[in-house]
Parts: C-alpha cells; structure tokens; sequence
C-alpha cells in the first residue's frame, strides 16, 4: 500500500511537471518538431487530461486507501497514459521531456500491475514482439520434444 501511495504520488506530481514542460516545448517549437498545430494541441490536451486524472486518483486514493474504490481513476489514468504514449511515439521528443515521460512509464507500469490494468507502452511491445525468446518452441513449425 505504501508503495502504491508512492507510486501514485509521484505519478500525480510527474505528470503535472511533465505537462507544464511539454507545454513550454510546444510553445517554443510548434511547426517543426510536432508537425502541425493541430497535432501539438491535441497531445498537449492528452497531457493535459493526463495530468488531472492522475490528480483525481491521488485525491481518490488518499482519501480511502482502497484499491477498489480508486479502480475507475486508475484505468482512467493508465487509458490516458497509453493514449497519450501513442501520440508521443509519433513525434521527436526532446531529451528532457523523454527522461521525465520514462519515469512516467514506469510508474504507469506500476499502477498497471496494481490494479491489474491494461498499460501498453507501444514502443515496448513492439520490441518485446520482435525479441520474444521465451516462446520460441511455440513458433517452430514442426512438434519439438
């Protein structure tokens, strides 16, 4: 429970300085590295409802220290991290902005296994798809012993 309370602390309070620094990025370099406007308001809006869900779980957990009465803000906050690490993948961050989104990662991670969630960093399952050694009996074409 601690570690949970911790998790989701850090999560509430990186997810507000990750907003406000994507922010600052957006503003400096809208055009180049983001594509378009549209695009850049549409992440910086995903961060945005990021930030106040996870605010609504620290409030929700804090206040009852249940898992089952927080699990709707959490599937909430690990619906928006998946969303919003799909649009991140599309576009070059800045080294700043993806250390912070890493540690965002793996608190949504996390709280992922906590709540037995559905977290999907993209990135990772693409490489975990393509690097699967655990399986490779299963994918022989032929009945191995």
């Amino acid at each position: 429970n601690r570690n949970l309370q911790a998790t989701i602390r850090n999560l509430k309070n990186r997810s507000r300085s990750f907003e406000r620094a994507l922010d600052r990025e957006l503003d400096r370099d809208r055009n180049d590295r983001w594509g378009n406007r549209n695009r850049g308001d549409r992440i910086e809006d995903l961060a945005e409802d990021f930030k106040n869900a996870a605010a609504r779980l620290d409030d929700e957990y804090d206040n009852r220290n249940d898992y089952d009465d927080s699990y709707d803000e959490a599937q909430r906050v690990l619906q928006l991290g998946s969303q919003l690490d799909r649009a991140l993948s599309r576009s070059r961050l800045g080294y700043g902005l993806q250390n912070q989104w890493n540690q965002i990662q793996r608190d949504l991670r996390t709280l992922s296994n906590a709540y037995s969630g559905n977290y999907r960093n993209n990135r990772n399952d693409r490489n975990n798809r393509n690097n699967r050694n655990d399986d490779w009996r299963n994918r022989i074409p032929f009945p191995f012993p």
